[in-house]
């Protein structure tokens, strides 16, 4: 065991860091950095910050403009020069002998990724949780078997400071959830991650903590979360290549998110007998990417949904010619089910609601430009006006005015090459909100058919 960097992240912490900072001083197992990264110029907590500077061991930056939680915790860790590196956070305290116990974890298993304590909680709830080692012989079944469990614990534990310089585009964290869940899987994938069988870290439990205001979030950003988790998993198992394991890899991942085992963490559920087609197709309109390949190799280990998806994205990779027309009806010949993106509840016998404010569209593969007409109503009091906006791949398309339960038609220019339509429904209001019912989804738009010509 050589040197450890303890990277602290601070915003607005003035309040806690006190108790941090000293808990870290007096550790047994000396750190022989601790890094502080105080983001968007918060002079109070470098107040605090300033008399510690007297330890030389402790060195502080003051970001010129605001950061965020994980860029700024992405510059602590560039910064580390040591073998080592913990993230501690700026309310958190720790046993004195924390990072001596995690040090003698790596010394006794020197292929160890992260050694990790379990936490305890403090504050507004009291609880300890924990996360069983995982030390499977392969990186595709560590991978796999952290993607069960989905624990955030072992992002406080004692990294391996060369895997994270060495860490892919897929291992990086993001600022919203799953901020840590392509970074945890990736270090579990490149070695094995350990549970030390104490309970050292305290973590502070309180409201305006990131951690309850990610349970506070919108049913559409739960949604949209939950596929990204997939997405990161899938692309860290890319990452490592096991090519011969790669159908049954995304065969488990599917499974694993669109029908959660009872007991494992869930942020959204796809309910219905379709939910893994409808799990994967939202998955696609959110996150494009080699999906020929991925569904191809789902397939040749069987299973319905991966059949029936392959065939959906061939059909959408087919030249459409103009005149083309597909109902949304169910049971509709020919159906248009294969180009509904994210955010569509189930079909009925006239068509589909949208119940996210950003639904989205996977655009048939025209060979000229043309456009794309979308018929329907949007929901809402009879006669109100909505707009609604659309963007195709990112790139600002139009918008128009409707009567909420008149007939719509939406007129839409495509051209050769792009993927994703994206609707705007600023006006999506739940019949909750209006007293129709107790359904509280935002819905938009009801769509009936698309047509390209």
């Amino acid at each position: 065991m050589t040197g450890i960097t303890v990277g602290v992240p601070v915003y607005r912490g003035a309040l806690t860091l006190p108790e941090t900072l000293r808990s870290i001083q007096q550790q047994d197992r000396s750190p022989d950095l601790v890094l502080i990264s105080i983001d968007g110029g918060d002079d109070d907590s470098y107040a605090v910050v300033e008399p510690y500077l007297d330890d030389a061991r402790f060195r502080c930056v003051r970001q010129p403009q605001r950061l965020g939680w994980a860029d700024n915790l992405n510059w602590l860790i560039g910064q580390c020069t040591t073998d080592f590196f913990v993230y501690w956070q700026q309310d958190d305290f720790a046993s004195n002998n924390y990072l001596g116990e995690l040090a003698l974890l790596h010394g006794r298993t020197p292929d160890t990724s992260i050694a990790y304590t379990d936490v305890q909680w403090f504050g507004d709830r009291f609880a300890r949780e924990r996360l069983d080692s995982i030390v499977d012989p392969t990186a595709t079944d560590r991978v796999l078997n952290y993607a069960d469990e989905q624990h955030w614990i072992p992002v406080l534990g004692l990294i391996r400071a060369d895997f994270l310089r060495a860490a892919p585009p897929c291992a990086a964290l993001h600022s919203t959830s799953p901020f840590e869940h392509g970074f945890l899987s990736y270090l579990a994938g490149c070695a094995p991650i350990r549970r030390c069988d104490s309970a050292l870290y305290f973590k502070r439990a309180h409201r305006s903590q990131w951690g309850s205001s990610f349970e506070r979030r919108p049913a559409d950003v739960r949604r949209a979360d939950w596929i990204i988790r997939a997405d990161a998993l899938i692309s860290v198992l890319e990452h490592f290549g096991d090519i011969d394991r790669w159908g049954d890899s995304i065969d488990r991942v599917v499974r694993r998110f669109a029908s959660p085992p009872p007991g494992r963490f869930v942020d959204h559920l796809f309910y219905g007998d379709a939910a893994a087609e409808r799990f994967v197709r939202e998955w696609i309109a959110l996150r494009p990417g080699p999906w020929e390949q991925r569904l191809q190799a789902w397939s040749e280990v069987g299973g319905e949904p991966a059949v029936t998806e392959l065939s959906a994205h061939r059909q959408r990779s087919a030249p459409t010619a103009p005149g083309a027309a597909w109902s949304l009806a169910a049971g509709a010949n020919p159906s248009g089910e294969v180009f509904l993106g994210f955010g569509w509840s189930g079909r009925e016998v006239w068509g589909t609601w949208s119940e996210v404010p950003e639904p989205t569209i996977l655009l048939p593969a025209v060979t000229e430009p043309g456009v794309l007409t979308l018929q329907g109503t949007h929901y809402g009091n009879h006669g109100h006006e909505a707009k609604v906006l659309w963007s195709i791949d990112g790139e600002q398309g139009g918008s128009q005015v409707v009567l909420c339960g008149h007939p719509m038609t939406l007129a839409v220019p495509v051209v050769p090459g792009q993927r994703v339509l994206r609707l705007s429904l600023p006006g999506a209001v739940s019949p909750a909100e209006l007293g129709n019912s107790t359904d509280a989804r935002p819905l938009g738009v009801g769509m009936h058919s698309l047509a390209f010509a």
